[in-house]
């Protein structure tokens, strides 16, 4: 992630596909981290929600875990990330990754949760402006 160069504001979306195994509960969350004396703030889009706040020269949250819903564990997914450089130095995200918190066997079928249907979509408003 190449970052701002100088204050301002600037958006970072990707698409990633993911297949979990659906007999398995396997939370996943999203990390976060900046090079230190970095004075930014971010905003983190899962699937359209708007799903967490990271202010790297405050803290402390650095991790975000995805709930069964808000993240498809199979299938499309997309990530968007606001980055909000807040002095003239400039800012950028020294880490941006998907990791497991770890995996368990249950019978409640969280694999097997889909928000698909609820998750918002993109509509064109440009008529509205």
């Amino acid at each position: 992630m190449d970052g701002v160069s100088t204050s301002g504001i600037k958006w970072y979306t990707t698409t990633f596909d993911l297949k979990v195994n659906q007999d398995l509960d396997v939370p996943i969350g999203v990390e976060l981290g900046a090079p230190a004396k970095t004075v930014a703030r971010v905003l983190l889009f899962v699937n359209g929600y708007q799903h967490g706040k990271y202010v790297s020269h405050i803290g402390p949250q650095t991790l975000f875990p995805l709930p069964p819903g808000i993240l498809n564990t199979d299938g499309e997914n997309t990530l968007s990330i606001a980055l909000w450089a807040q002095t003239d130095a400039g800012a950028k995200l020294s880490t941006v990754r998907l990791f497991e918190y770890a995996r368990y066997e249950s019978g409640f079928g969280f694999g097997k949760i889909s928000g698909r249907r609820l998750q918002p979509t993109w509509q064109d408003r440009s008529r509205y402006a």
